[in-house]
């Protein structure tokens, strides 16, 4: 799930709206990754910890993550809005699936919001393993 969305965000969000990003692994445990981030000749890096979903149990971490390893990112499938808002009064960037993006640092600043639209492509699975297609697969033995 963590590389479909890296790839999801670094190729096809940020790059819809001509920001490049380069995704490297961690040194550390503690962090998911580290992505650098390049915006009319501004580069800036950021600490990402990513989640499938961000909920309100896991904000005290992400607070307390956000103070070891500055500027932290949180990259999500679904960030839901009043837990955006958190995450903008403590100055934690975040990018989810529907390409709600808002990202602060020292000297870089990008905000994009109000998207509705998914990003992510779900995996296509084989037939063969379906209902019908375990019936198919007895009927030809």
């Amino acid at each position: 799930m963590g590389e479909r969305l890296i790839y999801t965000v670094t190729e096809e969000i940020l790059k819809e709206h001509n920001i490049n990003a380069l995704w490297t692994e961690p040194v550390t445990k503690n962090i998911d990754g580290i992505l650098t981030i390049t915006y009319k000749e501004t580069t800036q890096k950021f600490y990402v910890e990513i989640k499938k979903e961000l909920r309100n149990y896991q904000l005290d971490q992400i607070f307390h993550q956000a103070k070891t390893n500055d500027p932290l990112l949180v990259i999500a499938e679904t960030i839901f809005p009043n837990i955006r808002n958190l995450l903008k009064e403590h100055k934690i960037g975040y990018i989810d699936l529907n390409g709600n993006i808002n990202i602060e640092a020292d000297n870089f600043l990008l905000r994009i919001e109000g998207n509705n639209k998914k990003y992510l492509h779900r995996e296509k699975r084989g037939r063969a393993f379906t209902k019908a297609g375990l019936k198919t697969i007895l009927l030809f033995l």
